[in-house]
């Protein structure tokens, strides 16, 4: 089973995430639990939207799932800014 929220990212500032109101979504065998739902989002001058999204999930092998991740952590680097840790992952093709 995956539990998540959505995340929205204001486009062009560089603030933080305002995470979805309500409760968390659900999918379990690739499959949304709950049905379908807006997501609701209340922002910081209390004004809320809600945006039609659409959930697709896939079932991929162990073996698939294994190289994915292995594949991230080979291009997964660390770096700082102002002597605070921060993550960044490499996304050139070699």
């Amino acid at each position: 089973a995956l539990d998540f929220k959505f995340l929205l990212k204001p486009k062009d500032h560089n603030s933080p995430c305002f995470v979805e109101e309500g409760m968390s979504r659900v999918i379990i065998g690739g499959a949304l639990q709950g049905g379908a739902r807006l997501a609701s989002f209340k922002l910081d001058n209390d004004q809320a939207v809600e945006y039609k999204v659409f959930v697709q999930a896939s079932r991929v092998s162990s073996f698939d799932l294994a190289a994915s991740w292995r594949a991230y952590k080979e291009n997964f680097h660390l770096s700082a800014v102002r002597g605070i840790p921060d993550v960044s992952i490499n996304s050139e093709l070699q």
